[in-house]
């Protein structure tokens, strides 16, 4: 893993729209997102590889600076989706 904050967010994001499809959902449905950055200083770059996938309004999101748990890594994301057929 390497490469700067964009590079790493659309690989974090890239990783999490595999699992969610193959779950049966998509970004299309993030309910809520939580996102740890290694410093703010990244926050411009970031929000703009970001927001490359939440073209419209994405869900809410948190967003702190915090330590990573590898030196080599500036962004962790935890999303949250909901299924497209779930009904109340």
């Amino acid at each position: 893993t390497g490469g700067d904050i964009a590079a790493q967010t659309r690989r974090v994001l890239d990783n999490i729209t595999a699992i969610l499809e193959e779950a049966g959902t998509s970004l299309q449905y993030a309910l809520d997102s939580l996102v740890f950055l290694k410093t703010t200083a990244d926050y411009d770059a970031f929000n703009a590889a970001y927001r490359a996938y939440f073209p419209k309004d994405g869900p809410p999101r948190t967003t702190v600076e915090a330590a990573m748990p590898r030196e080599q890594f500036l962004v962790e994301i935890r999303i949250i989706a909901g299924m497209p057929d779930y009904q109340r």
